[in-house]
């Protein structure tokens, strides 16, 4: 019962293939070695032979924990890859012969991979910051190390477009760019982004606002309206300073004190419009 608590407590994602084996096989690894069951990977390490009878069934029974600790983690499409195989070592090997990346041929490959991956702008960072390491990985496997500053300057090229102004702020500091403050960066910006999109409804509040303080300002006749103001036609009002219609009391013709107003005013004075009021610039202050 202890064993199979202890087997069952460990939980990784499942081997599906190939794009996925390089960080399979080190958590895999970790499991095993936690088991106590990691010689039973390593051909170097020799069984007990039948002199041995006491110790040759300690390990046999510990191979087919390792065989099964093994089977439990890979995915049903892979299960039939090892199911014929009566040892763990013999599952191992075969993983490895059919899912890993050897050679010339599998750095190359990996280079493409890890140089090429660009993130979806629609789904989660997370993921593929997680992607990105685990290809960083193989190559460290294949003996290809990508130091730290070089993984932050890919990670940041494989974004997408919507994050160039944050790029462009990121690599114009004076110190290589680091892995941890990198994606640390990355995912506070994602996630201020989430919590604050750009919402209409505040830009339409903040110009009338504005368009109230700045109208305080302004001779009456010239005030301004925000175009989204739902305001009634001046042909249907009714002027409360002579009571006719057709126009409003600020513009009434009686009120001459606020026509010399207005004239004196239009000496050098600027009036603002409500695209005056709205700054578009996006530019990202890293």
């Amino acid at each position: 019962m202890a064993d199979t608590i202890t087997a069952n407590a460990f939980r990784i994602e499942p081997l599906a293939g190939s794009s996925n084996y390089g960080a399979w096989k080190v958590q895999m690894m970790d499991i095993l070695t936690e088991q106590n069951l990691d010689d039973h990977v390593d051909d170097s390490v020799t069984p007990p032979d039948d002199s041995e009878a006491s110790k040759k069934k300690v390990w046999i029974k510990n191979d087919r924990r390792a065989l099964s600790s093994i089977r439990l983690r890979v995915a049903p499409a892979v299960v039939q890859h090892v199911q014929g195989e009566t040892t763990a070592l013999g599952a191992w090997q075969m993983l490895s012969h059919l899912f890993e990346l050897k050679g010339q041929m599998g750095l190359v490959l990996a280079r493409h991979k890890f140089y090429s991956t660009r993130a979806n702008p629609e789904e989660p960072l997370e993921p593929h910051i997680k992607l990105m390491r685990q290809i960083q990985g193989e190559l460290t496997s294949l003996g290809h190390t990508v130091d730290d500053a070089d993984f932050a300057v890919t990670l940041l090229s494989s974004l997408s477009s919507q994050w160039d102004s944050f790029i462009r702020a990121a690599l114009a500091s004076p110190t290589a760019p680091t892995s941890k403050t990198t994606i640390s960066s990355i995912l506070t910006e994602e996630a201020r982004r989430n919590n604050h999109p750009a919402d209409a409804g505040e830009i339409a509040l903040t110009v009338r606002t504005a368009t109230r303080h700045i109208n305080r300002f302004v001779p009456k006749n010239h005030a301004i309206t925000p175009s989204n103001s739902h305001t009634r036609p001046a042909n249907s009002a009714t002027c409360h300073k002579c009571g006719g219609r057709g126009h409003f009391a600020r513009v009434c013709p009686t009120r001459d004190s606020d026509d010399k107003e207005g004239e004196s005013n239009q000496n050098g004075a600027h009036f603002f419009t409500e695209s005056d009021l709205v700054d578009n610039d996006d530019d990202y202050a890293f």
